[in-house]
Formats: C-alpha cells, structure tokens, sequence
C-alpha cells in the first residue's frame, strides 16, 4: 500500500506538469523535504527539469503556504536575486506550485566560505526591502517585532502544548518539562531582561526602517551546493518583513545547522556588518537570544501534536512510530535550554 502512494504521487506530480506546462515528463523522483511539503523533480523531453511541490496547509499562524512561498519567489526573482528558484505555474486546486529545478547537491561538509554566500543573500534581501515591490510583502510567519511579541508567541505555543492530555507517560514527561523545567527558564529569563530593558519598552515595536525581509527559516538544510560552490536557497514558506535580529538568532538556534564556533563569530561578525545602522541590534540580540531558544524548545515539541506528526509523514511519506518521534523531540528541547548560553560564551 505505501509503495501504491508513492507511485500515485509520482503521477500526480508528472500529470500536473504535463496540465500545467504542456510538456511530457519522462523521469520524476522524491526530493528530501522538510516537514511540511512534498516535493518532486520532473524531467521532461524537452531536457527541463522543474521542481513541483505539493503544500501542507496551513502555516502556524493559519496563512496559506503556497501562497506565502509563490509570492517571495516572484518578489527576489523580479528584483534580481538569482540564487533561487524561478516560479514557472501554480496549481491553487492542488496545493501545489512548479518552479524551476536548482541543480545542487547537499551542503555537508563546509569549507568556510558557505557563511559568506549566506551573508551575500542577507545583504541583497536587506537592499530589496528598501525598494517599491517590498510594500507588497507581507510580515514573515510569526514575526517579532517587539519584546511583547515574542513573548506572546512563547505564551501562544505553551498554551497549546499544555492543553494536550496527559495520554502517556512520555505526554506526562513531556508536561512536567515544560512545569519545571521550561518554566523555570522562562522565569530567569524574564527577571533577567529587565535588568536592562525596562518593562514599558517591551511593548516598543522596531521601527518600520529597521526591518528587512527574512526568510524566517534560513539555515543549510535550506541550501544546495551548486557546480561552482556557491549556496542556492530553498523554501520560503514563512517568508516575510521580520527583525533582522530574529533571522540571526534563528539561524544561530536552529536545530539543525551543527555549527562550528568560527561559522558562529562570522556569521554574527557579518550581519553585525549588514545592519550597522540598527544601533541597538547587539543589545537586541542579546536581550531577545534567551526568549527565541525558549520557542524553539517549544517548536521542538510540535510533534506531541496530531498535526505536527500529520506534517511529518506528508512530508516524508514514512511511518515511524509516534512516540519514537516524540521521545527524541523531546530529548532536544531539553538539551535547548542551554543553547544560548553557549552562543553568548562563543560570540562575547
């Protein structure tokens, strides 16, 4: 039966290029996705590949993915960034969009210059927002662009993760972590912050001007390697205005980049360099870095959702055991909460 599903969205992927485009696919193979897509390679006679990806809706905040990702891929192709895919056709009655197919291989092992090409895309985004079509785009997936907001966001996932019954012991584990662990990180962090951000700025939203546009899930799990060695970006479902103070600390944070300590010095050496006209960025940074290890705690533990689990298995098309999956989310979130702690001690 699994073998019968695949197969059957191999068609569907071959069909909807073939509808869409005209064209007639002669090879198609899975691509390694994230969690929340499908995405298939398709040759065609015509010696064109193309990239069909079919989307898993909603985004956390309830926007549509295609959408999202269809309208930032059309924004960076039309100003001018070429490190990403072209969009070719949509197909809204699919859920599912066909773009250009970025020839690369996974990034892997790194030789020190993949932090400058993510730099150099940074850098152009920050340039793009300032021109007439970045009115256009909308805030990123859960921007943050205040204190206030970010703690929302964090009070916004705990009340769901804390309205899950207590089914199992791992969802009893997994309560008792956010209790007494979780909380007790969140309690320092906040009597922390206000040390030297005073309670009535919280609320303070960054001015519009110091805003930029943000993959809002940049990292090398994002990224291929082209012929050349140069980086090529993928996936921009969360896309949008956002803290450029946000996108590094994600970067930094995010569970999946493994970065060595001089890739962490020069990346936040490089967009200290970016945004030298946010005089506040460092103090920013540093106030903010313990409350985003705080949500990615929590988005560690999206999977001890039905939903987070049904993303999963859209995506890969695997069925491993529920509470496999749950037992090693949960073991990273705890491990998190040090996490930016140990970025402090690397960058200051």
């Amino acid at each position: 039966m699994f073998w019968k599903g695949m197969a059957m969205a191999y068609l569907e992927a071959e069909s909807l290029v073939f509808n869409a485009l005209h064209k007639t696919p002669v090879f198609s193979e899975r691509i390694c996705a994230g969690k929340n897509s499908r995405v298939y390679r398709v040759d065609c006679d015509s010696k064109e590949s193309y990239a069909v990806k079919f989307y898993m809706q909603p985004t956390a905040d309830g926007r549509n993915r295609l959408d999202q990702e269809w309208a930032a891929v059309s924004f960076m192709v039309q100003t001018g960034i070429r490190r990403v895919p072209k969009p070719i056709a949509i197909v809204c009655s699919s859920q599912a969009a066909v773009y250009s197919f970025l020839r690369g291989t996974p990034v892997g092992e790194r030789n020190g210059e993949e932090i400058g090409d993510v730099l150099d895309f940074v850098r152009q985004l920050k340039l793009n927002s300032l021109g007439d079509r970045a009115v256009n785009i909308l805030p990123a997936t859960e921007a943050c662009f205040s204190l206030n907001d970010i703690i929302s966001s964090l009070e916004g996932r705990l009340d769901r993760l804390s309205e899950l019954p207590r089914s199992d012991d791992l969802f009893v584990e997994m309560h008792e972590f956010l209790q007494i662990e979780y909380a007790e990180a969140f309690s320092d962090s906040v009597q922390s912050v206000k040390v030297n951000y005073p309670v009535s700025s919280w609320s303070t939203s960054l001015p519009i001007e110091l805003r930029t546009l943000s993959p809002s899930d940049l990292g090398f799990h994002n990224s291929v390697r082209d012929e050349y060695g140069h980086l090529l970006f993928l996936d921009f479902e969360y896309f949008g205005w956002d803290d450029p103070v946000k996108m590094a600390a994600d970067f930094l944070l995010h569970p999946a980049m493994n970065l060595q300590n001089s890739e962490v010095l020069s990346f936040y050496d490089g967009m200290l360099q970016i945004f030298s006209d946010d005089e506040c960025f460092e103090t920013r940074f540093k106030t903010f870095l313990p409350f985003y290890r705080l949500k990615w705690c929590l988005i560690l533990l999206n999977e001890f959702f039905s939903e987070g689990l049904k993303r999963r298995r859209f995506a890969s098309g695997s069925g491993a055991a529920d509470n496999d999956l749950r037992q090693v989310q949960l073991e990273k979130a705890k491990m998190f909460l040090n996490k930016d702690k140990d970025i402090c001690k690397i960058i200051f």
